[in-house]
């Protein structure tokens, strides 16, 4: 999965590894599920697969505008937005700030409810166990 990653970031400059990926890459998980990019266009993305679109409402995606690449060997789920989350760069690939990622399950936690906000609250605590680990 790291060749795909340092792909994805060579092929354009505004990609942000979001999610299980910037987990990984702190060394908080083993093994990323997927990886969770945020870009400002799908400039240069198709070169990894057929990319779906579609408009959502669910507070993970600020402008509601999402997209997926699906491939065998992992799936790539995009977040369009016009501003990048704060991101470190390590090896030349920008992964979001374990700080930001927090506020940002924060923020979804505020503007949820029902059974959506019962999973952040977990994906919550989990965060901070790691981190705490």
């Amino acid at each position: 999965m790291i060749n795909l990653i340092h792909k994805i970031a060579a092929s354009k400059d505004d990609v942000v590894f979001v999610g299980s990926v910037s987990l990984w890459y702190s060394k908080l998980i083993d093994d990323p599920h997927d990886i969770d990019i945020v870009v400002n266009n799908l400039d240069g993305l198709e070169a990894f697969g057929k990319i779906d679109t579609w408009e959502t409402k669910s507070p993970m995606s600020i402008s509601g505008k999402r997209a997926c690449i699906r491939r065998e060997d992992c799936t790539i789920d995009i977040f369009i937005e016009v501003a990048l989350p704060e991101y470190n760069i390590i090896d030349g690939v920008k992964f979001q700030t374990l700080d930001c990622f927090k506020k940002f399950i924060d923020d979804c936690i505020d503007i949820s409810e029902g059974p959506r906000k019962s999973i952040l609250m977990q994906k919550k605590k989990f965060i901070d166990y790691l981190i705490q680990k």
